[in-house]
């Protein structure tokens, strides 16, 4: 199994996103942003968030968009990946 199946298979089960810790410590990963990159360009979608203790978490979207969505920017809310143009403004809120 090629370190991008691997961390796709790890992506697909764990809706909580794959840790740039785990990915290095635990699965051998240690090229894992290259690995998610080209898993990127590729077309798959897969958004990063920064944690508390300064690694990244990478959550996978979609696995059948193109390039062109990559660029859309995505909010979290909890662990959900939303596309921020899908957010609707709260009253009194900034959004």
């Amino acid at each position: 199994m090629t370190q991008q199946e691997q961390i796709l298979s790890y992506l697909r089960e764990h809706n909580e996103g794959l840790n740039s810790y785990y990915a290095t410590y635990t699965l051998g990963i240690k090229q894992a942003p290259t690995r998610i990159l080209e898993l990127r360009r590729m077309g798959y979608v897969i958004v990063p968030t920064n944690n508390v203790d300064r690694s990244v978490t990478w959550h996978l979207i979609s696995e059948s968009a193109r390039k062109a969505v990559i660029k859309q920017e995505f909010a979290f809310i909890g662990n959900k990946a939303v596309l921020v143009e899908n957010l609707k403004p709260v009253q009194g809120s900034l959004l």
